[in-house]
């Protein structure tokens, strides 16, 4: 168990990383929710990645130009 908190402290020991993993759990329940028990879950997946949007448009720019340099 201590060796399971040592590896998750750097995701949850600060209060910025903690708000985002809340953030995004909330986008994800409701992503699931909305896949599951609603009644056009066609545009489901697009809350979680707006929320998510800002962190993953970076990861997504920096893979692009590192797959078009090398």
């Amino acid at each position: 168990m201590a060796r399971l908190r040592t590896r998750l402290a750097p995701a949850v020991d600060n209060w910025l990383a903690s708000g985002y993993l809340a953030v995004v759990a909330v986008a994800l329940t409701y992503f699931l929710g909305d896949t599951f028990f609603g009644p056009n879950s066609g545009y489901a997946a697009v809350h979680p990645v707006i929320t998510t949007a800002p962190l993953s448009i970076a990861v997504f720019v920096l893979a692009a130009a590192r797959r078009f340099v090398s």
